[in-house]
């Protein structure tokens, strides 16, 4: 009799345990309908709550979720009228005990008073580590000149979010190309446009407000890139314009009417110049170094009546050598990948930090990827010259503006393919090969709700593997000042 009664707990605390929702009224052969869509993903053990409810027009009455480790043991089960949220504690520890292995989540949706099981599906914990942050720009989806924007800063734990610089501190100017040495934010450099105009550059424990014109360039310091070193940064300097369609599907081109190439060494406050980056033939631009510093990835496009010209203008990847003991470029350029050959127009070359691989945008025409529909994700092997489209996480709306992190093994970028109205950011893992998981939406508390009332768009995304060491009142003090540090050409 007790041996009876204990298959009989036995049993119950198998069922109360096993991977499912024992309960629901019917079950289905396929993957839940869910919001954000995580099936299948790989994430890494450090990453906020992967937080969902039921896809728009469920009419879900309510959700409910198990989660299982390899061997079938539930580790977490909740439910919820609208929306899962996992503690985040528990969800860490979780995630941190399965690192390198699989989670199943059983997934069940309450309609018309039933619940209803689907097929359970799995998520990925990498070994491989990402960093501490990410640092993007939100920037309403307007066309008026300098609206609302700003630089913030993303904890990847958790939800918590911090602001870096708001341009509502200095009259609406525009906020920019921010970017930190290799992840590292003790070097920085973030650009302003408008009647405060600088190049605001923290280095070496000192931050600075440069005035990058001379006579010799031209205009502004724009898309910038660190030397591994710290001593050097690359920067293009545009002349940027921005034309409506009128008889089209599309709604604006950004482009250049002229654009080049400089380095800058920020000890010494020098511009070092050549000829064969700033060609008045050709339009050069997105500078990024290589992995050891000893080269420049850029992109290069014969020079064209624009806008005029537009659908003729198509950039192709290129290289030239860098030498750091004497501040100086090489004797030659570089084509590594003919964009114009290839029918494409390719674009923000970022080389990732093992010095394996050059990821960059590509579409049909133009400079500036995130009003191409067309445009997706390309990956350059730097060893064999292959060159492919990423596949795996492209999507049939605009992916594009993308970065590596620390370790080479996660990307973000940013994409329209949620709503084609707001970009987005995705983050997707890359293995030894060169092959990619499927990407995932940046997780929020309450994803449905954060997303559908932010009017804003995510841009020019970046990982950080530190808080951001700007003081927001000591930078608004410098770029309301009139001081400026003049830059000057060697």
């Amino acid at each position: 009799m007790k041996a009876y009664k204990f298959i009989i707990l036995a049993s119950v605390f198998a069922l109360l345990n096993s991977c499912g929702v024992p309960d629901a009224d019917k079950s289905i052969d396929s993957y839940p309908p869910i919001w954000p869509d995580y099936v299948g993903v790989t994430v890494p053990s450090a990453i906020a709550p992967l937080n969902f409810s039921a896809a728009e027009g469920c009419e879900a009455e309510g959700i409910a979720v198990s989660v299982c480790d390899e061997g079938g043991s539930k580790l977490i089960s909740l439910s919820d009228r609208e929306t899962i949220k996992f503690p985040l504690r528990k969800w860490h520890k979780v995630l941190e005990a399965n690192v390198g292995k699989s989670l199943s989540f059983a997934v069940s949706i309450k309609r018309d008073g039933a619940w209803t099981s689907y097929k359970p599906f799995s998520v990925e914990i990498s070994a491989d580590p990402i960093d501490y942050g990410l640092t993007y720009r939100l920037i309403k989806a307007g066309y008026q000149s300098f609206g609302h924007m700003g630089i913030f800063e993303r904890n990847l734990t958790n939800f918590r979010q911090r602001t870096v610089l708001d341009n509502k501190m200095f009259d609406a100017g525009c906020l920019n190309c921010h970017t930190s040495n290799r992840t590292d934010p003790s070097s920085y450099s973030l650009h302003i446009r408008g009647d405060h105009s600088a190049t605001l550059l923290k280095h070496d424990g000192q931050t600075e407000c440069l005035n990058t014109t001379t006579d010799e360039t031209g205009g502004f310091f724009v898309y910038p890139s660190w030397h591994p070193s710290g001593k050097y940064i690359a920067y293009s300097v545009n002349k940027t314009r921005l034309s409506f369609y009128t008889h089209t599907d599309r709604k604006l081109e950004v482009y250049d009417q002229a654009s080049d190439l400089v380095v800058y060494k920020p000890e010494t406050h020098e511009v070092i110049l050549s000829d064969l980056v700033r060609r008045k033939d050709r339009f050069e631009n997105y500078p990024s170094f290589s992995a050891d510093g000893s080269e420049i990835y850029f992109v290069s496009a014969e020079a064209g009546d624009l806008p005029k010209e537009i659908r003729g203008n198509q950039y192709s990847l290129c290289k030239i050598a860098f030498d750091a003991e004497s501040g100086r470029f090489g004797d030659r350029v570089d084509t590594l990948v003919n964009g114009p050959a290839l029918g494409m127009s390719i674009n923000t070359p970022r080389p990732s930090y093992d010095g394996r691989f050059v990821m960059v945008a590509a579409m049909d025409y133009g400079t500036f990827p995130i009003w191409h529909p067309e445009a997706d994700l390309w990956l350059y092997d730097i060893r064999t010259g292959d060159f492919r489209a990423i596949d795996e996480i492209n999507s049939d709306c605009p992916d594009s503006f993308h970065n590596w992190s620390s370790s080479s093994r996660w990307v973000v970028f940013t994409t329209r393919r949620d709503n084609s109205l707001y970009t987005r950011l995705y983050i997707a893992h890359m293995d030894e090969n060169g092959h990619f998981g499927r990407p995932f939406l940046l997780p929020q508390r309450n994803p449905r709700e954060y997303y559908d009332q932010l009017m804003y768009s995510f841009n020019t995304p970046d990982f950080t593997s530190a808080p951001v060491g700007l003081n927001p009142r000591a930078a608004r003090k410098m770029l309301l000042s009139t001081d400026r540090t003049r830059v000057r050409v060697r």
